[in-house]
């Protein structure tokens, strides 16, 4: 089974986006293929089986969750 799936997250501003790219390319080196455009960020993730699928994307959700979080704090 191939599973394939694209992901864009915009952002409010370009800045957040370049933060957000650089933070999360670390963690999803070798995992998912990630290009900066702008203010949004697309995001590829290819795999073979649905578990190792659904982490990838699980992962990638909770880190960018922390890192909005991150953002926020930083706007107040």
């Amino acid at each position: 089974m191939k599973i394939e799936s694209n992901l864009k997250i915009k952002y409010s501003k370009k800045e957040f986006a370049n933060i957000s790219f650089k933070t999360l390319k670390i963690d999803n080196e070798g995992f998912v293929k990630s290009q900066l455009n702008d203010n949004v960020i697309d995001f590829e993730i290819n795999s073979n089986s649905i578990g190792t699928f659904l982490n990838t994307t699980d992962d990638l959700i909770a880190n960018e969750i922390l890192v909005e979080e991150i953002l926020q704090s930083q706007i107040k």
